[in-house]
C-alpha cells in the first residue's frame, strides 16, 4: 500500500510540475532581444494596469520625455477604463495582454485558466484590435496559457530586470536599482497599478519619481528607449 501511495504522490507531483513550473521555467529562460540601433537601446514595460490614479500620470511623463513603452494590461481593468487603454495606443505605446484578473496562473486549474485567458484577450482585442505580446501575472505560465498564447499568435515577452517596484521603497533606493539595471538591450519590468494587485500602498509614487530621474539621466547618456517593434521575434527574422 505504501508503495502505491508513493507512486501516486510522485505522479501527482510530476503532473503538477509539468502543468505550471515547467512552462514558467522555459519561458523565463527565454530572454528577449532588442534589434540593434545606432544608440544603446532599452525597453520599458509596465504590468497590472490600467489604473485611473497612476496610469494618466505615467503617460504624461512618458509623453514629456517622448519615450514609448509596452503596457501589459488586465482585461477586467481595461473594460472599466477603456479610455486609458485607447490613450496608450494613441500616444504610441503598445498594449500587451496580461490576464483578465491578476492571479498566479500556476494556481489556476485548466478550466479557470482557459476562461480567464479567453475572456481577457477578447476584451482587449475589442478595444485595440491586434495584440502581439503576452506576459502573465508574476511571469507565471501554465500549460493552458502557454499553448493558448502560441495558438493565438501571441509572443511571450519576459524581462531582464525587475526592480521590485511593487514594494514601497525610497526614491533613491529605487533609482539606484534602475541605474544598476541600465544596460544596452535591457527590457525592464515596472508597474503602473501596484496598490490593488498585491503591491504596497505608495509604491507607484516612489517608482514614478525615480523613473523621471532615470529617464532624464538615460537620455543624457545617449540611450534610446524603444517600443515593441524593436523586439526581435521569429516572425520578424
Amino acid at each position: 500500500m505504501k508503495s502505491t501511495s508513493y507512486i501516486a504522490l510522485a505522479a501527482l507531483t510530476g503532473a503538477a510540475f509539468l502543468y505550471g513550473p515547467l512552462p514558467t521555467l522555459a519561458h523565463r529562460m527565454t530572454k528577449p532581444t532588442l534589434k540593434k540601433g545606432e544608440k544603446p537601446r532599452m525597453l520599458l514595460s509596465f504590468d497590472d494596469g490600467p489604473s485611473p490614479r497612476n496610469t494618466p500620470r505615467l503617460l504624461d511623463t512618458l509623453k514629456e520625455y517622448q519615450v514609448p513603452a509596452v503596457f501589459f494590461v488586465l482585461g477586467d481593468k481595461a473594460r472599466f477604463y477603456p479610455q486609458l487603454v485607447r490613450r496608450m495606443v494613441s500616444e504610441g505605446h503598445s498594449v500587451g495582454f496580461h490576464a483578465h484578473v491578476h492571479r498566479n496562473q500556476m494556481m489556476q486549474n485548466p478550466i479557470s485558466a482557459t476562461i480567464d485567458f479567453e475572456r481577457g484577450l477578447h476584451t482587449l482585442r475589442k478595444l485595440v484590435g491586434s495584440v502581439r505580446f503576452y506576459r502573465p501575472p508574476h511571469g507565471c505560465f501554465n500549460v493552458v496559457s502557454s499553448l493558448r498564447a502560441k495558438s493565438g499568435g501571441l509572443i511571450p515577452l519576459m524581462w531582464h530586470r525587475h526592480v521590485r517596484d511593487w514594494k514601497k521603497q525610497g526614491v533613491e533606493e529605487l533609482l539606484e536599482k534602475l541605474r544598476e539595471a541600465r544596460r544596452p538591450g535591457a527590457v525592464l519590468l515596472l508597474h503602473d497599478a501596484s496598490d490593488d494587485t498585491g503591491g504596497e500602498p505608495g509604491a507607484f509614487d516612489s517608482m514614478h519619481e525615480a523613473l523621471k530621474i532615470f529617464l532624464s539621466e538615460s537620455l543624457e547618456l545617449g540611450y534610446d528607449f524603444v517600443g515593441a517593434d524593436a523586439v526581435e521575434t521569429e516572425e520578424g527574422q
